[in-house]
């Protein structure tokens, strides 16, 4: 089975590779004036299929929020997302914006769940 090639945009334009069965991970923090913020990211291949678990976590003055999501891809459509158009967190937003410049073709990601958790919220009973 040939070794799955893809990228993904974190502080610029990564090629990832995966062969059946594993798994890469990456981990990273912001610390700002307000408190901090977190994104940890699971790629894994099984098969066709390429699943991405994002986990997000966050703390500022309105207090704790933590979301996750998983997509997923089939391999034979890692490469057919319109051109110039990406998806990032963007730690300082605390959300997800769209880049757009000269990048590369990128995966069709589908949806396969995802949640949020306000523990301000929580606290007063939301």
């Amino acid at each position: 089975m040939k070794t799955a090639r893809f990228w993904i945009y974190h502080n610029g334009w990564v090629k990832l590779s995966l062969r059946d069965g594993e798994v890469l991970e990456h981990y990273d923090k912001e610390l700002d004036e307000e408190g901090y913020s977190s994104q940890y990211n699971c790629w894994q291949r099984d098969g066709d299929i390429i699943t991405n678990e994002i986990h997000n976590d966050s703390r500022c003055c309105d207090g704790r929020f933590s979301s996750s999501q998983e997509i997923e891809c089939d391999i034979t459509q890692l490469k057919t997302r319109p051109a110039r158009i990406e998806r990032h967190w963007d730690s300082s937003l605390r959300s997800y914006e769209w880049i757009i410049g000269d990048n590369p073709n990128t995966p069709q990601w589908q949806d396969a769940g995802c949640s949020q958790r306000d523990y301000a919220a929580e606290a007063m009973g939301y």
